[in-house]
């Protein structure tokens, strides 16, 4: 079985968003099993949950970048005021 650190990026095997590893370690196994801790964001809205660790897949760097927040303007035209 994989294991995850905390700020691995990864997502449930079924697919998803990717979500960051929060915690997992001998504390949350010992309290709940091989589970993980993770956070997403969907639609501006914080989510957690904690998941099996056999659930989990580790997200590959570039497949990372490709799903990143675009540091770029959501303006349409340069004259647009918003």
């Amino acid at each position: 079985m994989e294991t995850f650190n905390p700020g691995d990026i990864v997502r449930l095997k079924s697919g998803g968003p990717h979500m960051t590893v929060d915690k997992e370690g001998d504390l949350a196994k010992l309290i709940f099993g091989e589970r993980v801790f993770c956070k997403w964001f969907v639609e501006g809205k914080l989510h957690s949950d904690s998941f099996s660790a056999e659930s989990l897949v580790r997200v590959p760097e570039d497949e990372q970048k490709a799903q990143a927040p675009s540091k770029t303007s959501r303006r349409s035209k340069p004259d647009d005021p918003r």
